[in-house]
């Protein structure tokens, strides 16, 4: 077995991936799957979002990238525009050079989007976003309505404070739903509606804290009770921001593996999955191996992959591609390597903000014949520097690590993450106020943050309480309930039956394999 050559641990190289390397013709990894996602999402910043103007028109924008980066930053209007074309920065390849340090020079001169949002109205506070409208502070959101403080929200309306939600409307402090309508404080739903502080419902209505049934209505713990009974106990409970009842999660049966309509896969959180290896909160997708959040087909180490891209490798953020390698923030493109930010474009290499292009090295026009013939040479020359297969260097992010969601999932102290080459931002040193108004502070970490107007709607009808703590530690609470990107060798607590889980050892009481847990829940 190879050795990362970050962390110094073993890891297994399975065929599948063999065959796949091979058939993109691109070398094997060198590092393990534990550290090339954590290195590819040090590239994603979703949440860090600052003011600062627009360095072609001046208008005031909210931008992912920090004011103290150097490269100039356009409006997504200018970005589109046609006042200017990423094709001047262009630069002829020099093979007395690394790649990866001419390709840092592009990088620094090529002027950057703010935010990674498409075709959304009234959202000017977020961030990799499509087609969403009247949303506010949601992050990888697509085809969402009047949506606050999500992640990963997908066709969604009247939601706040959800992660990983998809099809669901009028929901509060949710994670993991699907085409859920009206549940609060919950974990784990599909098809559920009225459905408050519980956890793995299916087809549930009128539920209240409850976990692992199957097509119930009016119970309140796992009890059949009357309507009259589940409307009393429901006006007593002060649905607060406590998000969700630890106790009642402790005491549920947690399945070894959440896959759902899924045929010879391993991972977690997949629904409608065929041949996929290592694979986490993916659906519809089949033959992949190490790819989170998306949907894909033919596809080793991405993550947040979209709209069906195929024969990809080593992506982070794209929508609908075709053989992109070592790729970042790319949309309808094809035949891109080592690509960042390129839009509608096909056969780049080494490209950096190009849209609507075709046969580009380093941001410079080549023709199909000249391209052709460049690529091998660079591809040998890349070889020769050892550079040849690696996913781009740590410092190549535009972000700080503690900025981006790799701390989220592997969250390391300053000095852990600059040992490991990694960039840190120190933290603002800001004053904050006291609560005064509409202004409040939120109780753990000090931080101002404001109540929006149907924000406040949304509390006064369902009679909640107005949150006390900011969106951020709001996020951090529900992100608890999310696993690590990784499985592990666990046991059945019922058979003892060996299971491969996200779930670390004695994580949880009741973890249960496959066939236990449709025994004991259907």
């Amino acid at each position: 077995m190879p050795t990362c050559s970050t962390c110094s641990q073993q890891f297994e190289i399975i065929q599948k991936e063999l065959d796949f390397y091979a058939r993109l013709t691109i070398p094997l990894p060198n590092d393990c799957p534990h550290c090339r996602l954590q290195q590819r999402l040090s590239f994603r910043n979703e949440r860090t979002l600052y003011k600062r103007t627009c360095d072609l028109c001046g208008k005031g924008a909210i931008s992912m990238f920090s004011p103290d980066k150097p490269f100039k930053q356009y409006c997504n209007e200018c970005f589109y525009g046609d006042k200017w074309d990423a094709a001047t920065y262009g630069q002829e390849f020099d093979f007395t050079r690394p790649f990866f340090n001419q390709l840092k020079e592009l990088q620094l001169n090529v002027p950057r989007l703010v935010s990674n949002n498409m075709k959304c109205e009234n959202c000017d506070f977020v961030n990799m976003c499509s087609d969403d409208k009247n949303c506010y502070l949601t992050f990888a959101a697509e085809n969402s309505e009047d949506c606050y403080y999500c992640k990963l929200c997908q066709k969604n309306k009247n939601c706040i404070d959800c992660d990983f939600v998809w099809d669901s409307e009028l929901c509060y402090g949710c994670v993991n739903i699907e085409k859920c309508y009206e549940c609060f404080q919950s974990v784990q739903l599909k098809n559920c509606t009225n459905c408050h502080y519980c956890f793995e419902l299916q087809g549930c209505k009128n539920c209240l804290f409850c976990h692992n049934l199957v097509r119930k209505e009016y119970c309140i713990l796992n009890k059949q009770c009357s309507k009259e009974e589940f409307e009393e106990k429901l006006r007593q409970i002060e649905n607060g921001p406590a998000y969700f009842c630890g106790m009642l999660k402790n005491e549920a049966i947690h399945r070894a593996n959440n896959l759902l309509n899924c045929e010879d896969s391993t991972g977690d959180n997949l629904s409608g999955c065929r041949d996929m290896y290592q694979c986490f909160d993916m659906q519809n997708s089949e033959h992949c191996g190490y790819c989170a959040e998306g949907d894909a087909k033919y596809c080793w180490d991405c993550t947040n992959i979209y709209l069906n891209p195929e024969l990809c490798c080593q992506n982070m953020s794209t929508l609908q591609t075709y053989n992109v390698k070592y790729g970042t923030f790319i949309y309808y493109s094809s035949d891109l390597t080592y690509c960042d930010s390129c839009w509608y474009s096909k056969n780049l290499f080494g490209c950096i903000g190009l849209q609507h292009k075709e046969y580009c090295i380093l941001n410079r026009q080549y023709t199909k014949e000249e391209y052709e013939k460049l690529i091998p040479q660079i591809i040998d020359h890349m070889k020769r520097a050892g550079e040849w297969g690696k996913f781009f260097p740590k410092d190549f992010s535009p972000f700080c690590y503690n900025e981006t969601i790799a701390m989220e999932y592997f969250p390391l102290s300053k000095d852990e993450i600059t040992k490991l080459g990694y960039l840190w931002k120190e933290p603002d040193r800001k004053n904050y106020l006291p609560p005064s108004g509409d202004i409040l502070a939120c109780e753990s970490c000090g931080k101002n943050y404001k109540i929006q107007a149907s924000e406040e709607k949304f509390y006064q009808k369902y009679n909640l309480e107005t949150p006390t703590l900011c969106p951020d530690c709001r996020h951090m609470l529900r992100f608890q309930f999310k696993n690590p990107k990784a499985t592990f060798p666990n046991a059945c607590s019922k058979c003892g039956k060996a299971v491969q889980t996200s779930y670390q050892s004695k994580q949880v009481k009741n973890l249960y394999c496959e066939s236990c847990y449709n025994e004991a829940v259907y």
